[in-house]
């Protein structure tokens, strides 16, 4: 539905289009990923446009399952809540659990296949044609989106004491854009250092 929705939406344009950009904050990050891989060319475009950044907030790239505060519940506990409140029986729920494999005829749950090479879709060419890609995440308090979900900390090793991360700042990466010249035009930074926790601006 949303890469047909971005498709008419270029089409009806009035104005002239050459550059895609796409966020998504949470399961919506998950739906831009599988979005892109559809509207992906064979000349590297998105739905005719060129890709510029890619970018997620807080989504579970790796499901809810494997790592977080859900992963410590004892599976009888999450049976329980899985029927009664986050209603498991939604294939969005079983496939943010990585338990939808083998449904349609599918190998692997759907999380697995969105990161393999060699997919039906394109799914990380998709991904790769753009200029930028980046990952938001929670450091802490994301009951059901960790951080290493998020910010696909566990692909790398990443182990973290749940009880919590030291005072703020608590900011893993930040990437400091040039700052727009005096009188210019151009784009303000879209990223910012932050601060250090105390209202001082970090350089």
């Amino acid at each position: 539905r949303l890469a047909a929705e971005v498709e008419a939406f270029v089409r009806s344009s009035e104005v002239p289009l050459v550059d895609i950009s796409v966020v998504g904050n949470s399961l919506g990050g998950l739906v831009a990923r599988y979005a892109v891989a559809l509207l992906y060319d064979d000349e590297g475009c998105i739905a005719g446009l060129r890709p510029r950044v890619f970018m997620t907030t807080a989504t579970p790239h790796s499901g809810v399952g494997p790592s977080g505060y859900i992963g410590q519940f004892p599976g009888g506990v999450l049976d329980a809540l899985g029927v009664g409140v986050l209603g498991r029986g939604s294939r969005s729920i079983r496939e943010l659990f990585l338990e939808d494999a083998e449904e349609g005829g599918a190998a692997v749950p759907l999380l697995v296949e969105m990161s393999r090479e060699d997919t039906p879709l394109p799914f990380l060419p998709a991904l790769a044609a753009f200029e930028r890609r980046g990952l938001y995440a929670n450091a802490v308090n994301d009951f059901l989106v960790a951080f290493e979900t998020s910010a696909l900390a566990s692909v790398a090793g990443v182990s973290r004491d749940y009880s919590g991360l030291p005072a703020p700042p608590q900011i893993v990466a930040a990437e400091e854009l040039p700052a727009r010249p005096e009188g210019g035009t151009g784009a303000a930074p879209a990223v910012s250092g932050g601060d250090d926790g105390e209202g001082r601006r970090r350089p």
